[in-house]
């Protein structure tokens, strides 16, 4: 079996010797290395909150801060019983930030578990009340929020914190992560703001040197922006061709740059390369 001899296994199966268990079917499962009914013998002994608390924690898929928590798995009284349960089982983890207290699943195979038995509607409930909850909070994890948004399927609201998140990540310095989440926003390609975002898309990667690409991502800004802005756009994919290498590709967008504004370029190849 595949799950023998792994990290997964050895820490349930440790777990299980360590309650001292009598369950036959657990003993067996044990036996034949099978992680996952481990797993769920051992979710069986969870009382209803800490596995309302699981599922919006697993679900989530990232840390959650307690009081989100708190409010989304509805855990009123019982919650400093369900999370102590949580905790002492090892299903989760926590730790401090600025925020608050954070809490997560101890490791995968208790996030994979939990989630592979929680229905299609059951899982776009907790996402929906994530991102309400977030909302209500004033959370500026933006990412976070445009994820429970589309796994919510809340389509608008997630096109609207997926355009936050990109910006925030370019404000960030962290360019790659701007680029893959101007690129999801991108896959709207009726978006109103297809343009602008193509033209956001294109100076992020510029900033981390992707020449070619952000050429390209500044001529579809151009083929969807008013008269002025195209020749702006097409200005700057022109200057990323040229400085990528891409001489004879650069010199052509150029010239139907000059064209339009009635300026002939020189036919120098040495002057052309310059401009």
């Amino acid at each position: 079996d595949g799950h023998v001899g792994s990290p997964s296994l050895v820490t349930e199966a440790a777990r299980f010797l360590s309650e001292a268990e009598n369950s036959s079917t657990a003993m067996d499962a044990a036996l034949v290395g099978d992680v996952d009914a481990l797993m769920q013998h051992r979710l069986s002994r969870l009382s209803a909150a800490s596995v309302r608390a699981l599922q919006v924690l697993t679900t989530a898929d990232r840390p959650v801060l307690r009081s989100i928590v708190r409010q989304v798995a509805t855990l009123g009284t019982d919650e400093l019983s369900a999370l102590h349960q949580l905790r002492v089982g090892h299903f989760v983890r926590t730790r401090q930030s600025d925020a608050g207290e954070l809490i997560e699943p101890y490791h995968d195979s208790i996030r994979q578990s939990v989630v592979a038995r929680l229905s299609k509607t059951h899982s776009i409930h907790i996402h929906h009340q994530l991102a309400l909850c977030l909302e209500r909070e004033g959370s500026t994890d933006y990412e976070a929020l445009a994820m429970h948004c589309k796994s919510g399927e809340m389509k608008d609201l997630a096109a609207h914190y997926l355009r936050l998140a990109a910006r925030q990540a370019a404000r960030s310095l962290a360019f790659e992560r701007a680029a893959a989440l101007f690129r999801e926003a991108l896959l709207d390609t009726q978006a109103e703001d297809f343009s602008a975002l193509s033209g956001e898309l294109g100076h992020v990667l510029s900033a981390t040197g992707h020449g070619r690409a952000a050429a390209d991502a500044f001529l579809a800004a151009a083929s969807r922006a008013s008269v002025k802005d195209k020749l702006q756009l097409q200005s700057q994919a022109g200057a990323q061709l040229l400085r990528s290498g891409f001489l004879d590709e650069g010199i052509d967008v150029l010239q139907r740059v000059l064209s339009q504004l009635k300026i002939r370029l020189p036919k120098s190849p040495r002057t052309s390369a310059i401009l």
